[in-house]
């Protein structure tokens, strides 16, 4: 055996299930930490999003500041960011995570998210974005929260009525929604942070913005996961 085995660990990957050998650190040694959580084939696919709209992180030309999307709706002061574009890949990912049960892949993420929401912040309240009870009941868990599990997370919103998912909604009927939330604690003057995992026309996290500064936020901001890339600001798709 030579060092290089020695200094090598075995894992598996926590989405393809394959394993792999990963190079051993000090930390993973004493313990502190373990190896990486995804195969280096699986990383590959992970591209970070880049900058793009000043409030969304869309694309847009080297000579754009904001999206004709966000330029839409300019009477909400809302920012958020995303870590990984919603491409095939992110969208099997979250798929697998939220819709077949998978919930241990909100590990992968929610400690860039925590990360994440320090180039926003601070923050008085980390807030997850709620399903309605029955949707949660259905799923098992609020993907929102397992996402969150970094951070400090209130419990500031709630859901009172089901809503159609919105992948099966068109971008208009997304905005053309009443209000989707109601605020259960005071936030008189509290800075916000929202919390989902993916991020397409803003709908939902508009509809959060709105009724937290009707209730006295002082700032409302947001993180998620992925950010959908359109190939027109006209397509439908997400929140």
């Amino acid at each position: 055996m030579n060092w290089r085995t020695l200094l090598e660990l075995d894992a598996a990957c926590l989405f393809c299930q394959n394993t792999y050998k990963e190079d051993a650190t000090w930390r993973s040694i004493l313990g502190i930490e373990g190896a990486s959580e995804l195969c280096p084939a699986c990383r590959k696919k992970l591209h970070p999003l880049q900058a793009g709209c000043a409030v969304c992180q869309h694309p847009v030309g080297a000579d754009t500041v904001t999206c004709p999307d966000c330029k839409r709706h300019p009477e909400i002061d809302f920012i958020q960011r995303s870590l990984y574009p919603y491409d095939d890949f992110m969208q099997e990912i979250i798929s697998t995570f939220k819709y077949r049960g998978d919930a241990v892949l909100a590990t992968l993420f929610s400690p860039k998210l925590a990360k994440l929401a320090k180039t926003l912040g601070p923050f008085d309240l980390h807030v997850p974005i709620p399903l309605h009870h029955a949707r949660e009941w259905e799923r098992g868990f609020n993907q929102a929260e397992l996402l969150g599990a970094d951070l400090p997370l209130t419990h500031v919103l709630s859901r009172p009525e089901a809503t159609r998912k919105k992948s099966k909604l068109t971008r208009d009927e997304r905005h053309a929604q009443k209000t989707l939330f109601s605020v259960e604690t005071k936030v008189d003057g509290a800075r916000i942070l929202l919390i989902d995992d993916i991020y397409t026309t803003g709908a939902t996290f508009r509809s959060a913005a709105s009724v937290l500064y009707a209730n006295g936020a002082r700032s409302v901001r947001g993180v998620t996961v992925a950010r959908a890339i359109m190939r027109n600001m006209g397509e439908q798709s997400g929140k």
